[in-house]
């Protein structure tokens, strides 16, 4: 199988990965401070109000938060994936055909997760897939030996 060619492609911001995040933490904020009043013995009123002022407080901050999210580089050179200049290796958390989720490790243990629409990435889409489907993987670590394994 020939490896994909040398591809370039802009990540990390995405209107679907930001509305969803800030769903999901506004209604998890809002479901703890609910419960937290509910609790505390609050009517319905309050528990409303509470919930929803809660909700609304974390899904403007969340967005606010993702709106600002820096733009990154993601490259194949034919031989190792990059972000930004720093070698690691991207894993596919979820693909939509549209739209996919990445899980990017560095060499370094760091860990981010970037959202990629491949039709607007800035390199041709087919290119973008096609190295992401043939080298987004864990590396291959070599097996540990006897001696390793029993210390």
């Amino acid at each position: 199988m020939r490896a994909a060619p040398p591809v370039q492609m802009r990540c990390g911001r995405s209107a679907l990965w930001s509305v969803a995040v800030t769903v999901l933490g506004g209604a998890a904020f809002g479901t703890l401070l609910g419960w937290l009043a509910w609790h505390a013995g609050a009517g319905a009123a309050q528990l409303r109000l509470t919930i929803a002022g809660a909700a609304l407080l974390a899904g403007a901050w969340s967005w606010r938060r993702l709106a600002r999210a820096p733009q990154r580089v993601l490259a194949w050179d034919g031989q190792a994936w990059w972000l930004d200049g720093v070698p690691g290796w991207p894993q596919r958390m979820m693909d939509t055909g549209g739209w996919m989720l990445l899980r990017w490790r560095d060499e370094g243990g760091g860990l981010r997760w970037l959202p990629l629409v491949p039709a607007a990435c800035g390199a041709s889409a087919h290119l973008a897939r096609a190295a992401l489907l043939a080298h987004a993987e864990a590396p291959r670590r070599p097996a540990r030996t006897l001696f390793e394994r029993h210390g």
